[in-house]
């Protein structure tokens, strides 16, 4: 997905496996995440890959995979094995981040500003 962007441990992996845990965001942003990861195969509920949704510019939080949903800010103030920013929350954005997610797809974009994190642009 040309929009996204990806900061990762280890380009070029899968981020998530068989099943994930869901945290932060909001119910809505879930439940559509959910919804195109189960099409993909993956069972949600809980263990597995931890895949933490930033709601807001500023929100941290702690996963394998944190995901900002609105600006990529927070993400340098959180911990990660991958730093993802979506920058959108509908229904095809969560499918192109399960895309993402599962290595259907890669994530090309560029940042939209300057961020100091602890993995490697996957450019």
């Amino acid at each position: 997905m040309a929009g996204a962007s990806l900061a990762a441990k280890h380009c070029g992996a899968v981020l998530v496996g068989d099943s994930v845990t869901l945290a932060g965001g909001t119910d809505g942003d879930r439940a559509r995440l959910a919804a195109a990861l189960t099409q993909r195969g993956v069972t949600v509920g809980s263990g597995g890959t931890r895949v933490m949704l930033l709601g807001t510019d500023t929100g941290t939080g702690v996963g394998d995979v944190v995901v900002a949903l609105a600006g990529p800010w927070g993400l340098e103030g959180s911990k990660a094995d991958a730093y993802l920013g979506l920058y959108g929350r509908s229904a095809p954005a969560m499918a192109a981040l399960a895309d993402i997610l599962t290595g259907a797809a890669s994530a090309r974009g560029d940042w939209p500003v300057s961020l100091d994190l602890p993995a490697p642009d996957c450019r």
